[in-house]
């Protein structure tokens, strides 16, 4: 069996965390330069026009958008050389195409007929490894058939082995001069800006060393360079560069002057390629940092966004420039001392990010665009002389506009604007209007800086459903997510489809100092069986101390960069959810996300002052819910039914609609409400697969309850404190218990049960303290009846993360015929898992497909290959269950069942020894579960009794008249 990983998403800024949080400057701070491209018209032939597309670089590939309507066309992958390099920037190059002359085929490899009238389009992107990789941009309109786009060449520089963080060219033609900013290896030692020259593409493969010229030294300040023979330009930056732009402007005579700038936050540093020389000009304020930069398209101005909202353009200074290094006349002004600079002002934080319309050369005044963490699209128009804006767009997104991209196009307005909450839009600029706007997952990333929230708090993992309507995966909780579920397709690395839970008006801080303002979010989420009806709790911070649970937040950052603290109170919600099809009518003409109706909310659920809600579940049929509040020592029964209105002075009642109230409060039995740490257990709730039994956890205790009648029916206990439980179908009617270093199949009957289904694994402790091994997600594969299990293990500081397949009937790991385990392997810890095998048509029935989240927030795809048979004694097994299932008689029942005397005569004639050997721990059972030293492992089976193993559903009359009276 093949072990398939597929990374098939990630959120649009790669999935960064709050460890790139720039604490004291409060400002996100990343090199990467992975701004969006609006490519040229493509076609796979010259016979036809073709159509743009819109290039989005990721942290390791490119999509590919369609331009007319911006669905998922495919993804520019990387072919070879690459491994685990990141990709830093991407720009498209105009290509001479070349081709074999009569002089190579005599064995000259050198000469190439070069025909400088037909050109193709090229993509070509550095990684952190040094590598250039080159896309043959014609190959999109056949990615239909394709998928992905391997790399067409990969070259590096000769004499650079550092990343390539930023890639231009003046006149965008790959023939002629390319420009790179190459890091060295030592990091912040120092950059070099490079000048190389990329061949005609001749073969395909790898190719040798490109020859390069080393332009410009770009040194941090105090850093000694190592001298060369030839003098070369040095200019010391006290920051890292962030920006490298580059233009061109027509002088007299058709005579070309070309730019290439590099940006830090100090200041910019301009280059003549003319004269191969260069001027470094000063920011022009002193008392804040630039952020952002744009060459206008005319070769002439340059404009710098700054850290407190400002925004200079330096009126002609490009003219300037070229004045002063072409002219013979030393004693002309340096431009660096006669900047000439205009200052508009709109946004009150950071300038993210600037941009110009126009195509490049264009003698047309341009427009220059501006976005920030406002989410605001503001245009300039500077010709007219005003310091104010000519338009804003506002609402674009409900985080901070990260990039602006314009079309090279003549005549084109068209605007794509990419943001911090994960959403691409194409905006026409004549008329400001959205063209249209694709989502990706809503994460912490839309903001700039860390929002408020408490200073201690439990994590939680996301949550990740199957909508049974759709197919879909469902996400919610994302880490520091907004109030919202997505529903989010794999395939296309897209939302189709969200519900605005806890929808909120988003507002930007006002100061520097201050963090992002508290979000509302999807703390639970609980959906029905058949997709109907969804139950969710949300969470908000408010100031308002009289109500909620008072905790206390990190709101301010003082100017030695500590966190200033004050005390706020969390307040919940609790709202039902019912698919309605008056508003699936409406959905996709008006596309306002999921027909879901809100039917019932209520705040503050289990209380003002200290009822928080730690856990949520729904029955499968939709018409009971469970909250539990353990700071309120308490659970509470929610019930679904139809209510009717009266219509004053009519005696016609309208028609019955979906409602829902609290059917009994129920409170927690002396000895259990301590059993755990509030919020700790993820999923500590669970219903019957009939909904008649509610499961409830309390440390490593489970209680059975009946809650129709409010009364607990019986009590299990588990080798550890419980982080989640789940009923499970096969066995019939167990229990999937999960600790942190446990997994148990458990009865729910106790001492109570005959069957062999039951089992239970701890992880095995390790003597030596460098080493630890810890669950990280479990899920259950009902067509296969096994569990995925995915744990991490921690030894000598290096982290080795698996994910092993599990007989639910045996406890045993699935292997292959060599004895080997299964299992998939992955680089980062899994926190979330669910099975998908049912919503896929081309996957096979009997192929394990799981989703997980990292949590770098990327999403990965996880498949097993069934083409080479199973292991005989997991498929005979597998194979009973499935002739049970398919059998078409009444489920089989235990009530009338008789009782096995035969058992008791077994243990009088062994004097009590079958239960003793029953109870035996088995050294080898861990290392068959988990591939690890036996003899630190621990298997534990549970004790049978009278009762014979259930097949048919979970029954509250059957718990009621049996289990109460054998407890």
């Amino acid at each position: 069996m093949m072990m398939k990983v597929t990374r098939i998403a990630g959120p649009f800024l790669d999935g960064k965390g709050s460890k790139d949080f720039n604490k004291h400057h409060s400002v996100y701070e990343t090199a990467k330069d992975r701004k969006p491209i609006i490519t040229p018209f493509i076609s796979a032939n010259n016979s036809s026009e073709g159509q743009q597309y819109v290039l989005v670089p990721g942290k390791d590939c490119i999509e590919v958008l369609s331009y007319e309507h911006g669905q998922k066309v495919c993804d520019l992958v990387p072919n070879v050389g690459v491994d685990d390099a990141v990709l830093n920037t991407a720009m498209i190059l105009k290509m001479n195409k070349g081709s074999s002359s009569n002089e190579e085929e005599n064995g000259d490899a050198n000469a190439m007929e070069v025909d400088t009238n037909i050109f193709e389009y090229a993509l070509v992107a550095g990684f952190s490894n040094g590598s250039i990789l080159e896309w043959n941009l014609s190959s999109i309109p056949y990615a239909k058939n394709t998928g992905n786009i391997p790399s067409r060449r990969n070259f590096t520089l000769d004499g650079f082995g550092g990343s390539v963080t930023h890639l231009t060219s003046p006149t965008g033609n790959g023939s002629m001069k390319v420009y790179a900013i190459v890091q060295s290896e030592e990091g912040d030692s120092g950059n070099t800006l490079v000048k190389f020259l990329i061949p005609v593409c001749d073969e395909v493969g790898e190719i040798p060393p490109i020859s390069t010229e080393q332009t410009l030294l770009i040194s941090s300040k105090g850093v000694e360079q190592k001298k060369t023979e030839e003098s070369v330009n040095t200019a010391v930056m006290k920051s890292q560069p962030f920006a490298l732009l580059s233009s061109t402007a027509e002088k007299e005579r058709g005579k070309m002057d070309q730019f290439v700038t590099v940006v830090n936050t100090n200041g910019v540093v301009t280059y003549h390629e003319n004269t191969d020389s260069f001027v470094s000009l000063p920011s022009t304020q002193t008392d804040t940092h630039i952020c952002s930069a744009a060459l206008s398209p005319n070769g002439e101005d340059i404009a710098l966004g700054f850290e407190n909202g400002k925004i200079d353009i330096l009126t002609s200074v490009l003219t300037q420039v070229s004045d002063y290094l072409v002219s013979a006349d030393k004693s002309s002004k340096d431009p660096s001392r006669a900047i000439v600079s205009r200052t508009v002002h709109w946004h009150s934080l950071p300038v993210k990010t600037l941009a110009y319309l126009g195509s490049q050369g264009s003698r047309a005044t341009p427009t220059l665009l501006s976005g920030g963490e406002e989410g605001v699209l503001v245009t300039w128009s500077i010709e007219r002389g005003l310091n104010r804006p000519s338009h804003t767009l506002a609402r674009i997104a409900r985080g901070c506009i990260t990039h602006v991209a314009t079309s090279s196009a003549s005549g084109s307005t068209d605007i794509i604007i990419r943001s911090m909450d994960g959403t691409i839009s194409l905006i026409h600029g004549h008329n400001h209007s959205t063209r249209w706007r694709v989502q990706g997952l809503a994460l912490a990333l839309n903001e700039c800086v860390v929002p408020v929230g408490p200073i201690f708090e439990h994590e939680s993992n996301p949550i990740v459903n199957i909508d049974p309507r759709s197919n879909v995966p469902v996400l919610t909780r994302l880490n520091g997510a907004p109030g919202y579920m997505h529903w989010f397709d794999p395939k296309a690395n897209q939302v189709i489809g969200e519900l605005a839970v806890a929808d909120y008006n988003r507002i930007s801080r006002k100061e520097r100092n201050h963090k992002s303002y508290p979000r509302p979010t999807v703390s639970l989420m609980a959906m029905s069986s058949t997709g109907n009806d969804i139950v969710t709790i949300e969470r908000m911070l408010s100031e308002n101390n009289g109500v909620g649970h008072s905790c206390k937040v990190d709101s301010y950052i003082s100017e030695s960069g500590n966190d200033l603290t004050e005390t706020m109170s969390y307040v919940t919600q609790i709202k039902f959810w019912t698919w309605s099809r008056e508003m699936e009518k409406n959905a996709n003409k008006e596309r306002s996300g999921m027909p879901y109706e809100l039917i019932a909310a209520m705040p503050a659920p289990h209380g003002l002052t200290n009822g928080s809600v730690d856990a949520l579940d729904i029955s499968p049929d939709g018409t009971k819910a469970c909250t539990l509040s353990l700071a309120e020592n308490e659970f509470h029964i929610w019930t679904k039914g139809r209510s009717v209105t009266y219509t004053p002075g009519s005696s016609v009642l309208s028609a019955a609609v979906p409602s829902w109230k609290r059917l009994c409060r129920i409170g927690i039995p002396s000895g259990y409400a301590t059993g755990k740490e509030e919020g700790h257990a993820q999923k500590p709730i669970t219903f019957s697969s009939d909904g008649s039994v509610l499961a409830i956890a309390f440390g490593r205790h489970i209680t059975l309850w009946d809650h129709a009648a409010a009364t607990m029916l019986n009590t299990i206990q588990a080798p550890e404190e419980i982080d989640s439980i789940s009923f499970i179908k096969a066995p019939a009617d167990m229990i999937l218990v999960v600790g942190k270093s446990s997994i148990s199949v458990l009865p729910p009957f106790g001492n109570a049960y005959l069957g062999n289904g039951a089992w239970s694994y701890v992880l095995p402790e390790s003597n030596d303290s460098k080493t630890k091994i810890s669950l990280s997600s479990v899920t259950c594969i009902a067509s296969r009846k096994e569990i995925a299990v995915a744990f991490n293990e921690r030894a000598n500081a290096q982290d080795s993360r698996k994910i092993i397949l599990v007989d639910l009937m045996t406890g045993q790991a699935k292997r292959d015929d060599e004895g080997a385990i299964f299992e998939w392997r992955i680089g980062t810890k899994l926190i979330s898992m669910t099975d998908i095998s049912q919503i896929q048509s081309n996957w096979a029935s009997d192929s394990a497909v799981l989703i997980g989240i990292t949590e770098d927030q990327e999403i990965f795809i996880f498949e097993t290959d069934s083409s080479e048979p199973e292991p005989i004694e997991q498929s005979e097994a597998r194979g009973c269950f499935a002739n049970i299932e398919n059998t078409a008689i009444d489920a089989l029942s235990s009530v009338s069942a008789p009782k096995l005397e035969s058992n008791k005569r077994q243990k009088k004639e062994q004097g009590g020894n079958g239960e003793n050997k029953r109870q035996t721990p088995d050294p080898m059972a861990g290392s068959l579960l988990f591939g690890f030293n036996p003899e630190n492992s621990e298997a534990t089976h549970i004790p049978t009794a009278l009762l014979p193993a259930l097949s048919g559903s979970l029954t509250r009359s059957f718990m009621v008249r049996n289990v109460r009276k054998t407890s």
